[in-house]
């Protein structure tokens, strides 16, 4: 049977039995933001289990794609080393939720093993937990297994929980026997050989309920969840060892062939091509749903597998990106039963492609360093690779802890890890320094004010959401000076914080920028100019302004024009996030936003620059949305119940129970705390200022709306009008005369590159005759006057070629500093002479440092005016590092 056909089977044999036939559910869990991915066929169902939800089913079977990865169900490292472990595979299952129990879940197990796939009942085993009597009689009465061939095995194997807390049970496994051995005795047999079994399928009876106490009570409604390894069974099935070998993975493997030009060996010699074939599915699987590779949560761990991938794809001498060519090969092993796979199939190849790319570039550089680590470390006697120098691969060259460790443990090293974490913390820490030293004890300061404030509402409540509370009579119930420390009254001209028994001031929160105004005392105007929450408590910073501020009745306005303006840019933001959505794929999502009264900034996840025909694609979409006049409804709802009706949530994010939605019916739908307009028409206008890249595979969107957006459209008009006087033209004009503008500049700077490589050669042919021996060979120095680094290399390339034998140093100044270059021939390169260790050392003398190849080698200096010292010193640096010397 192949892989689809096996798939199918199970969902009939199920829905034949009353089963809903659920569809997968995407492996980036929705519905729980604390999971990195789906990976197992339960998640979609954990909230049925733990009765938060309901379904109009009691019975449901899926088949589920899952990814595994991180935690203790993290099998990246075993991935390519054994037959059986994948970073993606497909789970099918079937799920009882208090319907059926143990006996229905044994008899369904065994009826479509021994029947519909018809695997021999001779080869099949069953495990136990050991003292569920009830499982045992189950496997005895509904089916006829040989009672011998059954077993009783601890809570390591066959126990299951959700958490400390929470649904479980015991299980029982199906075991496939991959080794039989006529006439043996299966009592003297051990179920827990791996070499000889295969976990086939595990039966999970939840029927227990942890207490916070450790008691366990019984479930009034005991259930099941079952998982069943595809790729497992497709191995038995289609007669292989291997689960690499079927129909599933093969493919891919026999494209890897195709595309490095080499044979696929099975043992040891074939492990990159396992390893490659596996992470390709996954990284196909996780971009569909969403997933983009990035410097955080799973974006991270995609870059991971597709710089592991690409690792492997060096040692089997690809140097040119090759992965996103496999996605083609993914998508037409798995379109039929995820559809989605091939709509997503360009974007997926452009998003791989980019990425292989970016890592590309240092890859090789990464690798060049990781061999001279190793030697090093052999030659030194040490018995690990620094924990600092795996930590500059890291930082430097893009490499993952983990394919450090790979690599190190390929040559017979140990990394310390311990370590690489203590550099990593040291740069976290230096980059943070100088905000914990500024902002480290006021906040201190100010959640030990907030905890001076009596528990309760008073201090805590924001009711500016409500227009006509924007001037609200209250009272001051505290007062703090500017840093933080309790005073009885503020006097004319002092800054410090006030706090009121309710306020319609919006604290900074969620990028969204804090209100401004006034609060009016007895006798007093106190400016707020910033508000900010500590422990819930919130401050309204500013200057007493008129009198002394005091304890007391008050009045307090916030700033209506400036609310108003910063209103329709935070409604802005919802409806940009929807339309990049829609625009540019549902990978897009938010990675911080500012919102201030005349701009808006969005960050979001993405892989490459939005066109500008994507970006005009967005405006278009958001000024749909504007000129719709749709009313933007807010409204508080339970998590669980927002995310049902489709509002986003993020991995990372924290959520309480109770959460507020901010819904544009039809248009988008998110969790927010933030203030926003009535009506999309409120908006007015929106414009893009500004797109660019923030860091990998993060952008962002700088724009504007209402009559700032206006002044800016103004503003670009005004320009082009300059522009067209300038260059003496029209509008329809500009562009053309522009053209041709910059051909003509392109043509003299053509020229003037071509008269300084004539003067170049000119004196590379002096240099050279100035050649002298040293240590036995030609060596050739001088200081060149080119205008570019890349003509100094070709230079240095032409040195080497006339040499046919020596080695040569060349100079420049350029920006008022000294670059050097080192050429060694091939000859004398085999005989261990290296450009590499020379520059560093003509470096030093001019202040700098460098490296490189042993044929070639690049460094620099501070100060120029030490180039020509520098040069005088090659020949003695030169005789120093002589072989043998």
């Amino acid at each position: 049977m192949t892989g689809s056909e096996i798939r199918r089977a199970f969902l009939d044999f199920f829905v034949e039995r009353e089963h809903a036939e659920v569809s997968s559910s995407p492996v980036v869990p929705a519905e729980d933001p604390t999971l990195l991915f789906t990976n197992a066929g339960m998640n979609q169902f954990k909230k049925v289990f733990t009765g938060e939800e309901s379904r109009s089913y009691l019975r449901a079977a899926t088949v589920q794609k899952c990814i595994r990865v991180s935690g203790k169900h993290n099998d990246l490292e075993n991935v390519g080393l054994t037959p059986r472990h994948h970073t993606f595979f497909e789970m099918m299952g079937n799920f009882s939720f208090g319907d059926y129990f143990k006996e229905e879940a044994v008899l369904y197990a065994w009826d479509f093993l021994t029947g519909t796939v018809g695997l021999p009942k001779d080869r099949l085993y069953a495990t136990i937990y050991t003292d569920d009597d009830e499982a045992g009689e189950a496997w005895k009465r509904v089916t006829d297994i040989d009672p011998a061939r059954i077993y009783r095995l601890g809570k390591e194997e066959n126990y299951w929980s959700m958490g400390e807390t929470g649904p479980q049970g015991p299980c029982s496994e199906v075991l496939y026997d991959i080794a039989p051995s006529p006439g043996e005795d299966p009592t003297l047999l051990d179920p827990t050989d791996s070499d000889r079994f295969l976990e086939v399928w595990n039966l999970v009876f939840m029927q227990f309920e942890a207490q916070p106490s450790g008691e366990l009570i019984e479930l009034p409604r005991p259930s099941i969840d079952t998982g069943l390894g595809l790729e497992r069974l497709a191995s038995i099935l289609q007669g292989v060892d291997s689960n690499f070998d079927t129909d599933l993975v093969r493919p891919l493997i026999d494209h890897v062939c195709e595309l490095v030009d080499s044979e696929y060996d099975p043992g040891e010699k074939g492990v990159s091509h396992r390893v490659i074939a596996d992470h390709v599915r996954a990284l196909t699987f996780a971009i569909t749903d969403g997933v983009i590779p990035s410097n955080e949560g799973r974006g991270y761990v995609l870059r991971r597998l597709l710089r592991r991938a690409a690792r492997h794809g060096r040692k089997l001498d690809m140097k040119e990106p090759f992965i996103y060519k496999l996605v083609p090969t993914v998508v037409s092993i798995f379109k039929e039963a995820y559809p989605e796979v091939a709509g997503a199939e360009e974007r997926t190849m452009l998003v791989v492609r980019t990425e292989e790319e970016r890592f590309g570039e240092t890859l090789d550089q990464g690798i060049e360093r990781f061999e001279e680590l190793v030697a090093a470390v052999k030659e030194e006697g040490e018995v690990a690779i620094p924990g600092h120098e795996a930590f500059v691969l890291y930082d430097t060259y893009g490499f993952p802890l983990d394919l450090t460790q790979v690599m190190a443990e390929e040559r017979g090293f140990p990394v310390d890890v311990e370590g690489f974490n203590a550099a990593l913390q040291e740069q976290k820490e230096r980059s943070r320094a100088d905000r914990a030293e500024k902002g480290a004890a006021a906040r201190e300061e100010a959640f030990a004010a907030a905890d001076s404030i009596p528990s309760g509402e008073e201090g805590r409540t924001f009711v500016g959401y409500d227009l006509d509370r924007w001037v609200t009579e209250g009272r001051i119930i505290a007062l703090f000076d500017a840093g933080f420390g309790p005073v009885d009254r503020l006097g004319q001209g002092e800054r410090g914080f006030a706090v009121l028994s309710e306020t319609p001031f919006y604290a900074e929160a969620g990028g969204q920028a804090s209100d401004r105004g006034e609060i009016e005392g007895d006798g007093f105007i106190f400016g707020v100019d910033r508000v900010d929450s500590f422990g819930s408590v919130i401050f309204h910073g500013g200057i007493t302004m008129a009198g002394v501020a005091a304890p007391g009745p008050v009045q307090s306005r916030l700033d209506a024009v400036r609310r108003g303006r910063i209103m329709r840019n935070h409604t802005a933001t919802h409806l940009v996030h929807a339309a990049l959505r829609d625009v540019l794929g549902v990978h897009v999502q938010q990675s911080g936003s500012l919102v201030e009264q005349d701009r808006l900034r969005f960050d979001f996840s993405h892989f490459s620059s939005v066109t500008p025909g994507e970006q005009a694609e967005v405006i278009r979409w958001v000024n749909r949305g504007i000129r719709a006049n749709i009313p933007v409804l807010a409204r508080e709802m339970p998590y669980q119940e927002a995310l049902n009706a489709g509002a986003l949530a993020f991995f990372g994010e924290k959520y309480g129970d109770l959460v507020r939605v901010v819904e544009i019916p039809g248009w988008t739908m998110e969790l927010c705390g933030g203030t926003h307009v009535e009506r999309t028409g409120d908006i007015s206008f929106f414009r893009i200022l500004h797109e660019g890249s923030i860091s990998s595979g993060v952008r962002r969107v700088e724009a504007a709306t209402a009559q700032d957006a206006v002044e800016t459209a103004i503003e670009d008009r005004l320009k082009l009008h300059s522009l067209e006087e300038m260059l003496g033209t029209t509008e329809v004009e500009l562009i053309r005369r522009v053209q041709m503008l910059v051909n003509e500049n392109r043509n003299l700077r053509k020229e003037s590159a071509h008269a300084a490589a004539l003067r170049g050669m000119d004196q590379v042919e002096e240099i050279i005759g100035g050649a002298l021996e040293v240590a036995g060979v030609s060596v050739v120095t001088g200081r060149v006057e080119v205008p570019e680094i890349a003509m100094l290399r070709t230079l240095a390339d032409t040195v080497r070629s006339k040499l046919g034998s020596g080695v040569g140093v060349l100079g420049m100044e350029q920006e008022g500093k000294a670059v050097l270059l080192c050429v060694v021939t091939d000859d004398l390169v085999e005989a261990g002479w290296k450009a590499g260790t020379i520059i560093k050392d003509v470096a030093a003398v001019a202040g700098g440092k460098g490296g490189g190849k042993p044929h070639m080698a690049q460094a620099g200096g501070p100060d120029a005016g030490k180039l020509d010292e520098a040069l005088s010193a090659v020949p003695d640096i030169v005789r120093s590092h002589a072989p043998g010397h």
